[in-house]
This record gives structure tokens, sequence and C-alpha cells, in this order.
């Protein structure tokens, strides 16, 4: 896969600032950070459209979501579109939740990059802590009556947000 000079300097300064020189995508536009014991990150390249992908996992079962808080999620991913931030997607090979932002590489500079990656990682962490927040309360609501209707107005700001 080529790589345009642009994505490939923008990867190389970021190596350096993690201290990991000759950073690289792999043969599929790939390349796959861990960050602490529990926050791997993908970052991916789709060159005809010159977008950069960041991608990581929120949620490893979406099966424990229950429609009230699925609808939350997806409440959420329209609030997140108007602002140009990241969305909520299900990996259909595995099931799990991510949290994805697609950046368009057009006029990329490394401060811009750095303050998209850092945005992303800050989000990443308030929806798993708003998830494990939710979670224990998504039982009772899973029990809500066949056909309650959920009102948008039941979740002022979205669901990250406190």
């Amino acid at each position: 896969m080529e790589l345009n000079a642009q994505i490939q300097g923008l990867l190389e300064h970021f190596g350096r600032t993690l201290g990991l020189e000759g950073l690289t995508f792999d043969e599929e536009g790939l390349i796959e950070l861990r960050i602490g014991d529990k926050l791997s990150v993908t970052l991916g390249v789709e060159p005809h459209q010159q977008t950069l992908i960041l991608s990581a996992e929120v949620l490893p079962e979406t099966e424990t979501l229950g429609p009230t808080l699925l609808r939350r999620v997806l409440i959420t991913n329209a609030r997140l579109a108007t602002e140009n931030g990241p969305s909520f997607a299900i990996a259909p090979e595995i099931g799990s939740l991510l949290l994805q932002q697609r950046i368009p590489l057009a006029g990329l500079d490394y401060p811009g990059f750095e303050q998209l990656w850092l945005a992303f990682l800050e989000t990443h962490e308030i929806a798993v802590s708003k998830l494990e927040e939710l979670a224990p309360t998504q039982e009772v609501a899973n029990r809500q009556p066949a056909g309650a209707e959920v009102s948008p107005d039941d979740h002022t700001g979205h669901f990250l947000r406190v």
C-alpha cells in the first residue's frame, strides 16, 4: 500500500513523540497501539478517501447494552455527528462496541492531529466510564414494559457528558 508523504510524515512525527522510531502502517494500512494495560487504539488509513481512522473498543459485547442504553448510544451518535466528533460502531465480526473517528487528511498537520488524538482518547475514557456507570442500572431499564417509549428529553445532553 502506497502512503502519501503527508500521512507518513504525521505517523513518523507521532512515533518520535511516543518514543517509537520507525512507526509505520502495515500492508493493510493499519497500526495498533497499546496504551497502558487496557486500551488498544487502531489507526487506519483509507488512501482513496484520504482519511485517517481512529478506532478503540469501548465495550467487548453489545449484547449487554439492552435497548434503553443502546438507544442512548444512538442519540449520542447523532449529537457527536453534529460536532464532527467520533461515533460509535459495532464491529461486525466480533460484536464489540467501538468508538471511531474519521479524520480527513486534507490540511491536517501534526498539531491538529495531536489535538484530535488527545480528544479521541478523552472521549473514549468518558464513554467507558459512563457505560460502566450506567451498566448496573441497565438491568432495571431492560425490564421496561414492552412498547414503553424512551423520550430523547430523558437524555439531556448526550450520555457521555456527566
